[in-house]
């Protein structure tokens, strides 16, 4: 099933502590997340990320149809201080950055979030070209 095929809207109010929606409202097989299962990108070394993730998934509600999944990039805890440390970051991401999503998409997620910013802000791993400068 592609991304957000037969995903119905959000089911009917339930009292509290009821569980999830009917089979019928249901997006998939997934009693936890069915409306919507988020992978999420981090890197092996990171602490705040997934729990962060977690946190905003509980301000949403025990049974908001929502769930994470961590897929872990591993790298080494290089030092990034100087620029030398943070071009071989660089290079290790990249070769990593596949397989942690392919372990997210095995719970067929629906969205993928890069929980880092160095792979952003390199050509190599996001090669569309920069929105036009918009300059007076």
């Amino acid at each position: 099933m592609a991304c957000g095929q037969g995903q119905q809207g959000p089911p009917a109010a339930r009292p509290e502590g009821e569980g999830p929606p009917p089979k019928a409202a249901r997006r998939s097989r997934d009693a936890r997340g069915w409306r919507a299962k988020i992978g999420v990108l981090v890197p092996s070394t990171n602490t705040i990320v997934q729990p962060d993730f977690e946190d905003i998934r509980a301000a949403l509600g025990a049974h908001s149809g929502v769930t994470n999944h961590v897929g872990r990039i591993h790298i080494p805890n290089v030092d990034i201080g100087d620029d030398e440390g943070f071009a071989r970051l660089q290079r290790i991401i990249p070769t990593e950055l596949e397989s942690a999503v392919a372990r997210c998409m095995t719970a067929a997620c629906d969205h993928i979030a890069m929980g880092m910013s160095a792979p952003t802000s390199t050509a190599r791993i996001c090669p569309h070209p920069p929105p036009p400068s918009r300059a007076p």
